[in-house]
């Protein structure tokens, strides 16, 4: 399974401990999520809140797997179809 961990702020860097611990990171850093999409199965979203949900979409419609504790919905069918 390819992730990345998308966010390296508090809960960023307590996720990337936790997986360090049960495996190596092959690539860190970058200016966005965008240019790791094609490169992932699967993220953890540990951004800002206000940025959770255009973050989850992008990632949904790419086809990826999403990972994130908060999800903020203001539009639940736009989750639900994606």
């Amino acid at each position: 399974l390819r992730m990345a961990l998308i966010g390296c702020g508090n809960m960023g860097g307590a996720h990337k401990r936790a997986i360090e611990q049960l495996s190596g990171w092959a690539r860190q850093g970058g200016e966005g999520y965008e240019e790791v999409l094609d490169d992932i199965d699967a993220a953890i979203v540990a951004a800002p809140h206000h940025l959770h949900y255009p973050i989850g979409m992008a990632l949904m419609e790419a086809g990826r797997h999403v990972l994130m504790e908060k999800w903020p919905i203001p539009k639940p069918s736009a989750l639900i179809q994606a």
